[in-house]
Order: C-alpha cells, then sequence, then structure tokens
C-alpha cells in the first residue's frame, strides 16, 4: 500500500510465531488506512533495525522535476518533521548512477553504502 502512516494505522506488525502471523494478517485484512482498504499481506522474516532512514523518489509538480527526498531521522514519524529531508534535485533522462546515488547519501547524512542500493531502486 503505498501510503504514509502505515505503521502508526496498525498496518505494520511483527509476530513470533507461525500462528500468530496468521492471526495478525486476519487482523490487518480490511483495515481502513487513510481512506485505503488492506486486502492483501506481505509476510516476511523480521530484520534487526541498527537505524531507521527515510527515503523515496518522487515528481515534485511545484518545481515540475524529479526529486529524491532523503533523511537520516527515518522512521514512523518522518512525516511530522518534513524539513528533517533533503530534496535532491533527479534528472529522469540520465536517471540515478553511483555518482549521484553518493551526492543523495551525503547530502542526507546516509551512509556511503547505502548508495549501491539506491542505485537499484
Amino acid at each position: 500500500m503505498k501510503v504514509g502512516g502505515r505503521g502508526k494505522a496498525g498496518g505494520v506488525k511483527v509476530a513470533a510465531t507461525t500462528e500468530a502471523v496468521a492471526a495478525t494478517a486476519k487482523a490487518v485484512l480490511g483495515l481502513d488506512i487513510k481512506g485505503h482498504l488492506v486486502r492483501k499481506v506481505m509476510v516476511t522474516p523480521a530484520a534487526e533495525i541498527e537505524r531507521e532512514f527515510s527515503f523515496a523518489f518522487l515528481l515534485d509538480r511545484a518545481s515540475r522535476t524529479f526529486l529524491a527526498l532523503a533523511s537520516a531521522s527515518g522512521g514512523v514519524d518522518i512525516e511530522e518533521t518534513p524539513d528533517s529531508a533533503e530534496r535532491i534535485p533527479v534528472d529522469p533522462i540520465a536517471g540515478v548512477g553511483l555518482a549521484k546515488a553518493r551526492e543523495i547519501c551525503a547530502s542526507a547524512g546516509l551512509p556511503d553504502r547505502a548508495a549501491p542500493v539506491i542505485v537499484q531502486l
């Protein structure tokens, strides 16, 4: 579901057992998250969270350009601190190569090891 606030709205859950996965999925199905009805769930192994970041590519209609929106202070509250995110213009023709990804990381305070991941997005 492409909507912010999924976690706070109850759309992101962790389950410790297979039985809990089924019960949790059943509870999430049918939720209304900001006007979007949950019709299916994605189940994936939990990961240890060392640090949270926020990252998105988007079309900024006001400036009529594509942007990378990145913040080293990510997490469920990122929508409440929009000024903490850096807005880095992205040329739609050139795309995002390793050099641009490193620029994004440096601007937003992301670790350099995130650059190859950004290229893959």
